[in-house]
């Protein structure tokens, strides 16, 4: 029953099995906004009332969020790589 947490191999399935889990939870829980999947919404500036350059719109809160993520899947990733094989 060990290598059900112990090995590598079974760690991935149990971390794909949470992430999908907290995902369907999300959703049920209605976290997402799925309002762009309607295909009319797929073109440019559609409700936009100040047009921006591609690379105007990566403003500060974008880097931002995108560090943030970063630093969230790091801290995942490390806890999963260093904490869990060294807690038994």
């Amino acid at each position: 029953m060990k290598d059900f947490w112990r090995k590598e191999d079974w760690q991935a399935v149990w971390i794909g099995a949470i992430l999908i889990i907290a995902a369907c939870i999300g959703i049920f829980a209605g976290a997402y906004d799925f309002s762009a999947l309607k295909f009319s919404t797929w073109h440019l500036w559609e409700g936009v009332t100040e047009k921006k350059t591609l690379l105007a719109q990566f403003s500060g809160v974008f880097w931002v969020k995108l560090a943030r993520t970063f630093n969230q899947v790091g801290g995942v990733y490390w806890f999963s790589q260093f904490v869990l094989p060294n807690s038994h």
